[in-house]
């Protein structure tokens, strides 16, 4: 992912990108704002960095042209997807080191919906 593009708020407006995507649900500028745990003002500044950087879209509803919606550009998903891997990846290899297999650090393993899941290569 672009290192400028990566703050907290940031990386929050993405994962729920991708969890609305898989989902097969839109997101709206608003909803990725609240998601993004930030005030609104800082969320709208890390959108605009994140479309600059091609990472993701804004998609205007055809029915409202009040509303605008978010979706992750395929650069943006590859990069995502490819981040998330090593995530896990990272995990995997760390508890195969721990002697008390299980007990690693699960935020990624949790993500993808527990242990048993692993993304296909």
């Amino acid at each position: 992912m672009p290192g400028e593009c990566m703050g907290e708020a940031a990386w929050n407006i993405l994962l729920d990108l991708f969890d609305m995507e898989m989902n097969k649900r839109r997101v709206s500028v608003t909803s990725a704002c609240i998601a993004s745990r930030v005030p609104p003002t800082t969320a709208l500044r890390h959108i605009t960095d994140l479309v600059k950087a091609d990472v993701i879209y804004r998609v205007p509803d055809p029915q409202d042209r009040r509303k605008t919606y978010l979706m992750l550009s395929p650069k943006g998903k590859a990069a995502l997807v490819a981040t998330l891997r090593a995530e896990l990846d990272a995990e995997n290899r760390a508890e195969r080191k721990t002697s008390f297999p299980g007990q690693g650090n699960k935020v990624v393993s949790a993500f993808f919906g527990g242990p048993e899941m692993r993304i296909e290569r």
